[in-house]
């Protein structure tokens, strides 16, 4: 019994724990839109999340001070958006907009082969 109470002492006098969260849409610079699955992630940490089919991504547990966040699709050119988060409970909401990546490519030719192995 004297090993619980001063189990439940000592659990009393520890910090909360809080965490800072980046949440945000990331949509269309040209039509608005929001863009689904799109990679958000906090530069030199493996903290990261995707966005939904609303274009809505969450970070939790962000640490504190100056992060970068990396903001990428397949589609769009790559952006980099710098935060500043001074408390641990902290709440940032964010609005990206990603422009979309032109993609060329060089006509492919078609040959038929005439001698066929069957």
């Amino acid at each position: 019994m004297k090993k619980i109470m001063i189990l439940m002492l000592v659990i009393s006098f520890l910090p909360v724990i809080q965490a800072a969260t980046v949440s945000g849409f990331i949509s269309d610079i040209e039509n608005g839109e929001r863009i689904q699955y799109v990679s958000v992630g906090i530069g030199g940490t493996n903290l990261g999340s995707l966005t939904n089919k609303e274009g809505y991504f969450v970070i939790n547990s962000s640490p504190t001070g100056k992060i970068d966040l990396m903001v990428s699709h397949v589609s769009y050119h790559p952006k980099k958006v710098s935060v500043f988060i001074e408390k641990e409970d902290e709440e940032k909401f964010l609005e990206v907009e990603l422009l979309k990546k032109i993609i060329k490519i060089e006509g492919i030719e078609v040959v038929e082969d005439k001698y066929r192995r069957e």
